[in-house]
């Protein structure tokens, strides 16, 4: 997922992509831990794509805060 589709959405729907984002980095570690996770980069996929949500919906509460 890009900046851009990320700054298209709303605080609450970035709230809930950061929830389900993190669920799904959890399950991938427990694979990754039990050896049955194929790919291994999807995990720095989700913790970027985690990041980017963080760092944008602060952006927005900043922007709505003045």
């Amino acid at each position: 997922m890009n900046a851009k589709e990320i700054r298209e959405k709303t605080l609450i729907e970035l709230e809930k992509m950061d929830v389900e984002l993190r669920k799904d980095l959890f399950a991938k570690r427990l694979q990754h831990s039990s050896g049955q996770l194929a790919d291994t980069s999807e995990l720095n996929k989700f913790r970027k794509d985690i990041a980017r949500i963080q760092f944008i919906s602060a952006e927005k509460a900043s922007k709505k805060d003045k």
